[in-house]
């Protein structure tokens, strides 16, 4: 096979062909795009912009600010949860009122007092759909997060502000727009001080790392050097308070990006049982 070619491991996953003479072969870009069919790279460099432009769509939504006891509930699956879980690590011990994610069917109609944000990528997911629900007949204040769908029909509908999000990508590679706009949410709702200063700092750090770990960069980078390393191997990715929805951000991407097993669990926990 040439360099750059699809082959697939023991484990079932996609790896790039180790041609011969190049030892573990190479990761530049030619060889990543080769088998990066979903363009994920060219979102993941985008994470610059996609964090201004998601700021500018919170603004757009009109979302009113007001202050709710009951905290954030971010409701969704899969990709477009994680915003919830990395915006609570994120806000840290700087919340003044509960900030937490729902993956579920359903929500408790204790949520009254709550702003409850529905993050659907597609607009279409049930669990999402039927949290929606439950916020409006519970009486909930409630924003939506979505390209589109039934979710932001049924929100326009209801005069529920929908924050829009561009369509076009594999939902996973919205996780810029799912994060900042459960930051953008927790603030307006008093859950968490406002982090916008933040937010912008961060695109600067984002694009100097996109050109030191990207494929562009040298094949000795740490990135580089780590997925080689991780090749034939199985990940378990350990975190603790704020980076452990990073490890799990982590142990997801290589399940939906590269089809492989891998795992991670959180500390100190994981020192009692799995550990010990």
């Amino acid at each position: 096979m040439s360099d750059g070619s699809l082959a697939r491991s023991p484990e079932g996953g996609r790896q790039l062909d180790t041609p011969a003479g190049h030892g573990e072969g190479r990761l530049d870009r030619a060889a990543v795009e080769a088998v990066d069919r979903a363009a994920l790279v060219r979102d993941v460099e985008a994470q610059p912009h996609q964090i201004e432009d998601a700021l500018w769509r919170v603004e757009s939504a009109g979302i009113a600010a007001r202050e709710r006891p009951g905290g954030l509930i971010v409701c969704g699956m899969g990709g477009s949860a994680i915003g919830g879980d990395l915006a609570a690590a994120a806000i840290g011990r700087r919340r003044r009122a509960p900030v937490r994610t729902v993956r579920g069917s359903g929500l408790e109609p204790t949520t009254r007092d709550a702003l409850v944000l529905c993050a659907s990528y597609s607009g279409e997911t049930a669990e999402t759909l039927a949290c929606f629900a439950d916020a409006g007949a519970a009486g909930a204040e409630r924003v939506v997060l979505t390209t589109g769908g039934r979710l932001a029909a049924a929100a326009r509908s209801e005069g529920v502000p929908v924050i829009g999000v561009p369509s076009g990508m594999q939902p996973r590679a919205a996780v810029a727009y799912m994060l900042v706009g459960a930051l953008e949410c927790a603030a307006l709702c008093g859950a968490a001080p406002s982090l916008r200063p933040e937010i912008q700092a961060a695109s600067e750090p984002l694009r100097r790392l996109a050109a030191e770990w990207g494929p562009d960069a040298p094949e000795d980078a740490l990135p580089k050097r780590l997925a080689r390393r991780l090749r034939g191997h199985l990940p378990v990715i350990y975190g603790a308070a704020a980076t452990a929805p990073v490890a799990f951000r982590w142990k997801t991407q290589i399940n939906e990006n590269a089809k492989l097993p891998a795992f991670s669990a959180e500390l100190p926990e994981a020192d009692h049982n799995e550990l010990n």
